[in-house]
């Protein structure tokens, strides 16, 4: 009698791992015009906990980063916290345990443009790979669309897991206001990133 053995795992993880940046460069080289609309008139207060769904032109919206966004309003300025939260998450309260990084910029006409520097995000929260993240002079340019969505393009360069450059329109983050400070509101689709309404 003849037994059969089964070996499981990644046959070449290396290639594996270079097939994926390929694809993804492959994919970025033309990103699709930037497309977010001019803000809403009036004075907004987007106080309060969001949610924000940000996806790299080369990825699907099924694997947008997820981040609990804290929002603050005062005196002309806002304030943004961002804390990663896990790809399994179901609300606000399930973190992918990476610290919180905080920024504020000037609020004017409904626009900010809001430099985080250099942020660190673990696998548990990549939906795209599962591995770690790590990004430079990432950027917001954001536009307050109504006192529950705000719009913004994602700059500056992916330098973990590979590098890419994000200045390119086309990385487009999508905020949505939790109902409860809790609760998830329900997922952009892809129509919401490709040209954002």
């Amino acid at each position: 009698m003849t037994l059969g053995v089964m070996a499981l795992g990644c046959v070449d993880p290396v290639g594996d791992f270079e097939e994926f940046q390929k694809m993804a460069r492959s994919k970025s080289s033309a990103p699709p015009p930037s497309c977010l609309p001019a803000p809403a008139e009036g004075d907004l207060d987007i106080s309060g906990a969001f949610i924000g769904y940000c996806k790299v032109n080369f990825a699907d919206a099924s694997q947008a980063l997820m981040l609990g966004t804290k929002f603050t309003v005062k005196d002309g300025t806002v304030e943004a916290g961002l804390t990663p939260l896990l790809t399994t998450a179901t609300t606000l309260n399930d973190t992918a345990g990476d610290p919180p990084v905080t920024t504020s910029a000037p609020l004017l006409g409904n626009q900010f443009t809001m430099n985080f520097g250099l942020v660190k995000i673990s696998g548990k929260a990549n939906a795209i790979s599962g591995s770690d993240i790590e990004l430079a002079d990432a950027t917001f340019k954001g536009v307050l669309i109504s006192k529950d969505k705000v719009l913004a393009e994602l700059d500056g360069g992916l330098i973990k897991p590979f590098a890419l450059d994000l200045n390119p329109a086309g990385d487009v983050c999508v905020f949505l206001r939790s109902p409860d400070g809790v609760t998830l509101p329900p997922r952009p689709e892809a129509a919401d990133f490709a040209c954002a309404k």
